[in-house]
């Protein structure tokens, strides 16, 4: 009988033993991390600020280890061990569920576990560098307010002429109605296109080509009685120009997530063509016509502005601007008609004395006017084109 019993305690305590060591015995453990993908490129940056520097960049699809979330800004391991932030809106986060088995007791010595077959290693991936854009083609419409005032100088001789004859013509009583007085030539309108290849993340030089063009045709015509008989006084001129030029700009770029900021300055060959007419017709005053054509001349200029470029996706946008611009074309050439006759030579700007007090005229010659009592101010004329350029564009990054 007593063998019987120690033998049943004997089978029963092995039964126990081998049910405790059994791997049916293990408990299940769950954990939980999450993880940021990539949706595009994106820059991991030393801080959480566009400002901080940039340890290096990630492909869109590649997962990252989520640290801590700071709101606009996750902190992340990357695969390689890397620490840093990375803009928020740049990832998409999910949840990962990692399901293993613990086991309270093992009877097993560490010296007699069976090894595991090992995992293939895993071969790391160098970091990607922080890619910079290489290069920015942008072209845009431009809107340019100048003053080539110098050629203004008929417009001003006509319009007091025309004051002068409405008020001989008041004097008798007769009301007539100016209509708008001639202008200047101010408003352009044209584009540019230019090309920037940076040298820097924060520095780029621009190679572009300007074109610019204005007209203006104004017309006023004066109708009055003098000495009970009605007269007539016209006048009109047509100012035209034609500009382009090659630039070259250094620009200064000042980079964030979604809009970038720059300051340029540059300078260009600005190469213009310049026409301008004049008409004068009346019944009491000599008529004459007066012109001045193949007008053309280069020089050198110098331009300096502001730009905001806004991202709209990942290698396009669009941009706005402003720029001033210093440009003179001096010691013009061309061919002026007077009536029938002509001549070509430089043009000279000058002040002749009439008897409504002195007018402003241009004039084409080989040689400058001699100064006399009736003739001052003699200078060679010039067409200013220096003025603001307001601009609205697209580029693209690559």
């Amino acid at each position: 009988m007593f063998a019987k019993r120690q033998a049943f305690r004997f089978f029963t305590s092995l039964l126990v033993l081998l049910f405790l060591t059994s791997p049916g015995w293990a408990q299940e453990s769950v954990r939980v991390r999450k993880l940021a993908i990539a949706v595009m490129d994106a820059n991991i940056r030393a801080n959480p600020t566009t400002q901080s520097r940039i340890i290096t960049m990630v492909r869109a699809g590649e997962k990252m280890e989520v640290l801590d979330d700071l709101g606009m800004w996750l902190k992340v391991k990357l695969h390689d061990g890397t620490v840093g932030y990375v803009w928020g809106k740049l990832v998409r986060v999910e949840v990962e569920k990692i399901i293993g088995r613990t086991s309270p007791v093992t009877s097993q010595k560490p010296g007699i576990v069976p090894p595991l077959k090992p995992a293939p290693a895993r071969v790391p991936s160098p970091p990607v560098k922080a890619k910079e854009a290489r290069f920015d083609f942008s072209f845009n419409f431009t809107y340019a307010l100048v003053n080539p005032d110098d050629f203004w100088t008929w417009g001003k001789s006509f319009n007091s002429q025309l004051e002068h004859t409405e008020g001989a013509w008041r004097s008798y009583g007769v009301d007539t109605q100016l209509d708008p007085a001639l202008g200047n030539l101010k408003h352009l309108l044209g584009g540019d296109a230019e090309i920037k290849v940076f040298l820097h993340r924060n520095i780029a030089v621009g190679l572009g080509f300007s074109l610019l063009k204005g007209s203006k045709v104004q017309e006023r015509r004066l109708d009055g009685e003098l000495g009970g008989v009605t007269h007539y006084l016209d006048v009109s001129q047509t100012l035209k120009s034609s500009i382009t030029a090659p630039f070259l700009a250094l620009h200064f770029v000042m980079p964030s997530e979604t809009a970038d900021f720059e300051v340029f300055a540059g300078t260009g060959y600005y190469m213009g063509r310049f026409s301008a007419d004049y008409d004068f017709n009346s019944d009491i005053y000599a008529p004459y016509t007066l012109s001045f054509t193949d007008m053309k001349k280069s020089t050198l200029g110098f331009l300096a502005g502001i730009r905001a470029d806004i991202k709209l996706q990942k290698n396009m946008g669009i941009f706005v601007g402003g720029k001033y611009t210093f440009v003179k074309f001096k010691d013009l050439e061309g061919k002026m008609t007077y009536n029938s006759s002509s001549i070509t030579g430089k043009i000279y700007y000058y002040e002749y004395l009439t008897s409504l007090g002195w007018m402003p005229a241009l004039l084409a010659s080989s040689t400058a006017p001699a100064p006399s009592p009736g003739i001052r101010e003699i200078r060679p004329a010039e067409f200013n084109f220096s003025g603001f350029n307001v601009s609205v564009g697209l580029f693209f990054r690559f």
